[in-house]
C-alpha cells in the first residue's frame, strides 16, 4: 500500500469511497436532512475545491484507492483531520493508521502541536488507539443533523 497526495484524476473514486464509508458507517447516526446535507458537499466538484483548501492523501493498494484523509490547520494552530474514510472491504489492515500518521508527520512538522477530529460513532474507538481523547461528549446538532464525538491529540 502507498500513502500519497491526492491528484486531481482521483476524484471520482475518492467520492465513490467516502460516499459508500459515509452511508454505511456514519450515516445510521444522522437524520435525513443531515444526511442529505453531508452527501450534497460531497461531490467531484467539491472534492477539487477541496483538495486546494486543504491537505489530502489517498491510500492505494494496486490501482485503487481504498483509504482517504483529509486536514486542514485550524486558525486557533490546530490541525484538524476533517475527514477519514477506509473502504470497508479494507479495515482493519492499517490503513487508516497509515493515513492518520502520514497528516500527523505533515502537521508536527509545521509546527502544529495538536489535532482535533470530529469523530463518527464509529470511528471513536480507533482515533481512542491512535492517541485521541474525547474533549466533550457526543455532539448532537439539531441544526445540520449530525452526530459526532469530539477528539483532540497532543503531541
Amino acid at each position: 500500500m502507498t500513502v500519497r497526495e491526492f491528484e486531481e484524476k482521483d476524484t471520482k473514486a475518492v467520492c465513490d469511497l467516502v460516499n459508500e464509508a459515509f452511508n454505511e458507517f456514519v450515516a445510521p447516526s444522522f437524520t435525513k436532512a443531515g444526511i442529505k446535507r453531508w452527501l450534497e458537499k460531497h461531490v467531484p466538484k467539491e472534492q477539487v475545491k477541496r483538495s486546494k483548501e486543504r491537505d489530502v492523501y489517498v491510500a492505494v493498494l494496486g490501482d485503487k484507492i481504498v483509504g482517504m484523509i483529509e486536514g486542514r490547520h485550524q486558525e486557533d494552530g490546530q490541525g484538524r483531520i476533517s475527514r477519514l474514510f477506509v473502504s470497508k472491504h479494507y479495515h482493519k489492515r492499517g490503513i487508516a493508521k497509515s493515513l492518520v500518521n502520514r497528516i500527523e508527520v505533515l502537521y508536527k512538522g509545521k509546527g502544529i502541536k495538536s489535532m482535533v477530529a470530529s469523530s463518527s460513532l464509529y470511528a471513536q474507538i480507533f482515533y481512542n488507539k491512535m492517541g485521541y481523547k474525547k474533549t466533550r461528549g457526543v455532539v448532537k446538532s439539531e441544526k445540520n443533523g449530525m452526530v459526532y464525538q469530539p477528539m483532540k491529540k497532543i503531541f
